[in-house]
């Protein structure tokens, strides 16, 4: 009877470290799976962040000859204008910065706001469309006063 008992104990605590290996190896691999999911997101938010912001501005100075592009100091800009106001949006020192400034001021590149990390930054203008390049990623943006004033 007492080898019975000492077979039913040995069996129950095999039951028991199989049921907390197999947790600890699933509990693992969530944490691999949520790891790199973080990874994802943030590599997309360093991606995508500079992008919609871009876009948004462009979107808000969308007036006939509102929006341009300009060198400065060799840094390439764009340039969103009103009747009193320029921004300068430009990347300089790995960071995308914004420069608000009356249209009559000195423009000081040093000076700008740093928004968001950001690597590379291209930027042209052609017939209504701004074409940007933002961490190796091209994309498009269509003027929509364009056909208003054409």
């Amino acid at each position: 009877m007492n080898q019975l008992k000492n077979v039913y104990i040995f069996f129950s605590l095999s039951l028991l470290f199989i049921f907390a290996g197999c947790s600890f190896f699933l509990l693992n691999s969530q944490l691999i799976g949520t790891q790199k999911l973080e990874d994802k997101i943030a590599q997309d938010s360093k991606l995508y962040t500079p992008i919609a912001y871009l876009t948004q501005k462009i979107h808000s100075y969308d007036s006939q000859g509102q929006v341009t592009t300009e060198t400065i100091d060799g840094i390439q800009c764009l340039v969103l204008s009103d009747d009193q106001t320029k921004t300068y949006i430009y990347q300089k020192e790995d960071f995308l910065q914004e420069l608000y400034v009356l249209s009559t001021s000195e423009v000081d590149l040093d000076s700008g706001q740093k928004m968001m990390s950001c690597d590379s930054f291209e930027v042209q203008i052609e017939e209504n469309v701004v074409e940007m390049k933002v961490q190796d990623q091209s994309f498009e943006v269509s003027l929509r006063s364009g056909d208003l004033y054409a």
